[in-house]
């Protein structure tokens, strides 16, 4: 599978995910995601997006 931004190729990794909401930061760790070699762009299958 190839990057949405860059072309380059991809790798199945676990990442961590990291948001804000509002005052507070959420971390989740061991997400599975595809990322790029190349610029580091996180792909996330529809199922684990949902979830997360």
């Amino acid at each position: 599978m190839n990057c949405d931004l860059c072309s380059s190729r991809t790798t199945e990794q676990t990442v961590t995910y990291t948001i804000q909401l509002d005052e507070k930061v959420i971390v989740v760790e061991h997400v599975p995601a595809r990322v790029c070699i190349s610029c580091g762009e996180r792909l996330y299958s529809p199922g684990t997006g949902e979830r997360l």
